[in-house]
């Protein structure tokens, strides 16, 4: 049997902004360091408007083959409207003005998956385009000299993804054994950007001004794969239950900036923990995370383009170290 959906929604938003324009002064002597460039009010402002209004929508399809088995197509858009901060000259353009029309961000997506449910087995797989556009930027050569009129790129991300949980032993009359359950959520996405023209510009490890090209790059810190894998199994006393897990998780390569050259690696690490309830009201969680102590890296220096090694010293930030928790809840 077919199951079709659609809806439609209105956004609107009508932003207006006044905001006083900053210029350096000298606030102490030539002698002092922390005094002598203070942005100020400078007695002249900026002004901007945001008046946009833009319909979303989202259409699909399922096909239920039988009662546990279906497949499904979808496609859906949205934008993102320019907050306060996008608009206001002092953060994208300094004194010169304020864009008149700010780019809207939007993307599309479209899908197609499967899901079946038994007792042995649960899986939601996908397959996915995702397309984004609407990241403004001035096109310049090598010298920093515009080549033409302000535009707009994007990206584009092909994937897939499944999400899912298998229970081998659902037919076993223990049942310690016939709860044993392993899920399991991987997703795999190639995802670049793409209509970029001109000269992106970044220092290589030299400190040498490129002249690069984004196009075709992976984006910034996402990572190429990335997999959990939860065995877990209960058992069932007169007094409650008692849940033992352990997750494993894999991040593959992902990269710190527009230009792929700064690659993050990958990195894995290790949870465990035991969940008791103790009749309907009382649970206790004992847990861990980062069991042995992995370092993995999610993003380097954010505030740097293309390397991001400042005077010999490249900065990272890392996944939290191993940690252990106990918690005691009371449901009312």
């Amino acid at each position: 049997s077919w199951l079709f959906d659609a809806s439609l929604r209105v956004e609107h938003i009508d932003l207006q902004q006044q905001t006083t324009n900053l210029s350096p002064k000298q606030m102490g002597s030539v002698f002092d360091l922390w005094d002598n460039a203070v942005n100020l009010p400078n007695g002249t402002y900026s002004y901007a408007r945001e008046h946009n209004t833009m319909p979303t929508f989202s259409v699909g399809a399922n096909y239920e083959f039988t009662d546990n088995m279906s497949a499904y197509v979808r496609v859906n858009d949205g934008v993102f409207f320019d907050k306060f901060d996008d608009v206001r000259c002092n953060v994208n353009n300094g004194s010169n003005g304020c864009p008149a029309n700010p780019p809207l961000n939007t993307v599309r997506n479209y899908e197609a998956g499967f899901k079946i449910q038994n007792r042995y087995t649960y899986i939601d797989a996908r397959i996915y385009d995702k397309e984004f556009k609407g990241i403004p930027y001035q096109p310049v050569n090598s010298e920093k000299i515009s080549i033409g009129p302000s535009g707009t790129y994007g990206s584009t991300a092909r994937g897939g993804q499944i999400v899912g949980s298998v229970n081998p032993f659902a037919d076993f009359d223990l049942q310690p054994v016939r709860d044993f359950k392993i899920t399991v959520n991987a997703e795999y996405d190639r995802a670049h950007y793409k209509g970029f023209a001109g000269c992106y510009l970044y220092q290589n490890i030299n400190g040498a001004t490129i002249c690069g090209s984004i196009n075709g790059q992976p984006l910034a810190r996402l990572p190429d794969f990335q997999i959990r894998v939860t065995p877990s199994d209960t058992q069932t006393f007169p007094w409650g239950t008692v849940t033992e897990y352990v997750t494993y998780e894999h991040v593959g390569q992902h990269y710190q900036d527009n230009t792929g050259l700064n690659p993050l690696g990958s990195y894995y690490d290790l949870a465990a923990g035991i969940v008791t309830q103790l009749g309907d009201s009382w649970e206790i969680r004992v847990a861990g995370t980062n069991l042995t102590n992995q370092i993995g890296l999610t993003e380097g220096n954010a505030r740097f383009g293309g390397n991001t090694a400042q005077n010999g010293i490249n900065f990272g930030r890392s996944i939290l170290g191993r940690e252990g928790s106990i918690e005691v809840k009371y449901k009312f």
